[in-house]
């Protein structure tokens, strides 16, 4: 299956719970960090991390559902840092929280969670804060990992406080209330959510910043992409993406071929690492390692932003976006590891984005032909699933424009009697939502979708868009008389480049949102009424999602009309509807991203061998 869910609402357990006496405090956990040395520390972390990732899916794991996978690698991970009389304590724990929720008013699914992404993110804050350098120390035996399995329980106590305790306990205004209850979602899936797939970030960056981003940056800034890439980072774009292949290429062809083995990681010799007979690769590489990594010092430097340790509050918000840039940790001369995937995901595939904005270009052009060019993207998916033939007219209008060439709409798929509507959003709102704060979280998220200042967004676009043809105001271009005759359904998309807009109840708010913009006239079942057309709620599509369509057993009209007949609130989000629907079977990983990828790793491949040898 292709589609994995976001991890459900997960019970945790504390460190007092298995180790009685041993506070759940930050105290606590200086404690144990002072004895431990950073290097070997930070080491565990990536390692556990890697093994918590949907990246790896050796045989024994591929052929089960996402929560099974889920419980596996949690059963793998507890067995190398706990003892058997440990762990009957977390047994019992999770036996003890599974009685309460068969008696309880409300029972929440439970999925017993020992550990998870957003816990060691947390400790490799503390980590760089607090941890000394103690060489020859290490954690091979499990009984030398205690104090580490502490500390990652402690670690996850914090986290879990800081994002969701906080945010339940600390008084708010009911204006507050939504935008509170947003950007704690957000920034919890932000911490917890398994790693962009490689493959993906690779292929999709290389196909919008090699091919479709240099015409449209030429355009809106008038200057020469590929030259200002060259000029801030020392590489052509290939030169870029062959470096990040190599990188991302031991994980992804030993994904698939590997058990869990707690020993191998995402670490590397950066001397050694491209072999001679890579002359070209072994002369770039030294380049692209000194923009995309950085020394422990550098990232403590980063996390402290020029206080003391004691100076920072746990509770105090807490990002990861000093790993983002510079993804990779240069520990020793001869030692770099990944301390997260999803980090260096996103780095290669939005990295050329923010390099080029130290060429000088002005920042809203730059963002301006990314949009574009995602905009280009998503529509080269939407006729590729539906490919126009010699006699047939265009399925796919991208954009949709009316007879005075004005946009209706970015998209437009035609099914005869049904059609999808759709708008693309390219936008980022991650800066507002790293202070916690709900008004500036809520305030952004309305002016980047809902209606910014100087022009409508999405959803009032969208609404619009239907008003006026309900109304009869403006007339399509794109589509006969008898065609829009015949069109009796309209099913509105919002697709976005955000993987974060799949976090809960962002589908819902956007849902609402788009409804009170529209005004229907009739409420019909689950669907709205305006003018002759019947409108489906909103639906809420990552650009992930999209991509896993275009090689699926099914089609873009069923997929929303089912998901609006089990979801009409759209509490949840498309992507964990497809993931513990019917759905689950007939959704693949794009069969174009595959080919993209192959192609990539295909030219490298004989080169190296895998990361930790």
């Amino acid at each position: 299956m292709a589609v994995a869910p976001q991890t459900p609402f997960a019970l945790c357990i504390n460190c007092e719970d298995v180790f009685p006496g041993v506070s759940d405090t930050l105290d606590s956990l200086r404690a144990l960090l002072v004895g431990m040395d950073r290097t070997q520390v930070l080491l565990w972390c990536a390692r556990v991390n890697e093994k918590l990732s949907e990246q790896l899916a050796p045989p024994e794991l591929a052929k089960l559902n996402p929560f099974e996978r889920f419980r596996r690698r949690q059963q793998v991970l507890v067995r190398h840092f706990f003892n058997p009389e440990q762990v009957e304590k977390i047994n019992a724990f999770f036996r003890k929280e599974a009685a309460k929720q068969k008696t309880a008013i409300v029972s929440v699914p439970m999925l017993p969670t020992v550990f998870f992404r957003g816990q060691v993110l947390e400790l490799l804050r503390w980590v760089c804060v607090f941890c000394p350098d103690i060489p020859d120390t290490y954690f091979d035996i499990p009984e030398d990992r205690t104090p580490l399995a502490k500390a990652l329980l402690i670690a996850g106590t914090l986290w879990n406080r800081r994002i969701y305790q906080r945010a339940a306990s600390a008084p708010a205004e009911p204006s507050q209330g939504v935008g509170r209850l947003l950007v704690t979602f957000r920034i919890g899936r932000d911490q917890d959510a398994s790693a962009l797939d490689l493959t993906r970030a690779l292929a999709r960056g290389l196909k919008i910043f090699s091919d479709l981003l240099p015409a449209h940056y030429a355009k809106y800034t008038k200057r020469d992409f590929n030259n200002d890439f060259l000029s801030v980072t020392g590489l052509t774009i290939k030169q870029y993406y062959d470096c990040w292949t190599a990188v991302m290429m031991p994980v992804i062809t030993n994904a698939a071929k590997s058990a869990l083995d707690l020993f191998a990681g995402p670490y590397f010799n950066p001397k050694t690492f491209c072999p001679p007979n890579a002359p070209e690769l072994q002369a770039l590489f030294p380049k692209f390692i000194a923009l995309k990594s950085q020394t422990s010092d550098e990232l403590k430097s980063a996390l402290l932003k020029g206080r003391k340790p004691e100076e920072i509050d746990p509770l105090e918000p807490y990002s990861v976006r000093p790993l983002m840039p510079r993804p990779i940790l240069r520990l020793t001369e001869e030692l770099a590891l990944v301390p997260d995937l999803d980090c260096l995901a996103q780095s290669a595939m939005l990295g050329p984005l923010f390099h080029v904005l130290s060429s000088g270009a002005a920042l809203n052009e730059v963002f301006g032909a990314f949009g574009e060019s995602f905009h280009e993207y998503c529509g080269s998916i939407l006729k590729g699933m539906f490919p126009a033939g010699s006699v047939l007219a265009d399925r796919v209008l991208c954009p949709f424009l009316d007879t005075n060439k004005n946009e209706i709409a970015d998209a437009y798929v035609d099914y005869g009697d049904a059609a999808v509507l759709s708008e693309i959003k390219s936008v980022f709102v991650d800066k507002a939502a790293e202070g916690a704060n709900p008004d500036t979280y809520l305030s952004e998220l309305d002016g980047k979708y809902i209606s910014g200042k100087e022009r409508d967004q999405a959803l009032v676009q969208l609404a619009n868009g239907i008003i006026s043809l309900a109304e009869g105001s403006r007339v399509p271009s794109g589509l006969t008389a008898e065609q829009l005759k015949q069109l009796k359904l309209i099913l509105p998309v919002v697709l976005v480049r955000d993987p974060l807009m799949d976090a809960p109840l962002h589908s819902r708010y956007l849902a609402e949102e788009f409804a009170n913009a529209l005004a229907p006239d009739d409420i019909t079942g689950n669907n709205m009424k305006k003018g002759r057309f019947f409108v489906t709620p909103l639906t809420v599509m990552s650009i992930e999602t999209l991509e896993d369509l275009e090689s699926a057993k099914t089609d873009l009209r069923s997929v929303i009309v089912d998901y609006s007949a089990a979801c009409p609130d759209r509490v949840l989000s498309l992507r964990n509807y497809l993931a513990i629907s019917e759905y689950q079977d007939k959704i693949r990983y794009s069969e174009r991203l595959r080919e993209e990828t192959s192609q990539q790793l295909e030219r490298l491949k004989s080169y190296f061998a895998p990361i930790g040898s």
